[in-house]
């Protein structure tokens, strides 16, 4: 990717229901692994922000471990998307997550950004403007693509 991208050429970076490669020895290939968020720490800009949603829980908590090893700072995570009213607002709902969804399958969203300084996790209290902002690129996503 970064023969394609300039350095913080990025805003955002959409990772939705990736192959969770399943086998330890696959663990390299996920788009969360240590080796995907160094390429991405690349191209992304200082303020952009990867938005995650998988219906795969073992991927999602191997995604939390890896941001937290590579020291990005994660603003918002639920384990149950659909049933979060602040994340779930403005959610722009995938072809997969409408098929799916009325089956009660508990899809899971994880906003990690690249912050270089310091890693925070869940249970911190965002501020408005922190929610806003996230909410702002639902929004302009879901604008573009409607």
């Amino acid at each position: 990717m970064a023969d394609v991208f300039a350095p913080e050429e990025i805003g955002k970076i959409y990772l939705n229901f990736s192959d969770p490669w399943p086998k330890k020895r696959q663990a390299n290939r996920r788009l969360s692994s240590p080796v995907f968020l160094k390429i991405y720490k690349e191209i992304l800009a200082k303020d952009a922000l990867v938005e995650m949603k998988t219906d795969n829980q073992d991927l999602f908590t191997y995604s939390l471990e890896s941001l937290e090893e590579c020291h990005w700072q994660i603003l918002a995570h639920t384990r149950d998307l659909h049933h979060d009213p602040v994340l779930n607002e403005g959610n722009v709902m995938t072809e997969y997550e409408e098929k799916f969804s009325s089956k009660e399958i508990p899809f899971v969203s994880l906003l990690p950004s690249l912050n270089y300084h310091f890693s925070a996790f869940s249970g911190q209290q965002f501020t408005q403007n922190t929610m806003a902002k996230i909410l702002s690129y639902r929004h302009t996503f879901a604008t573009v693509f409607p």
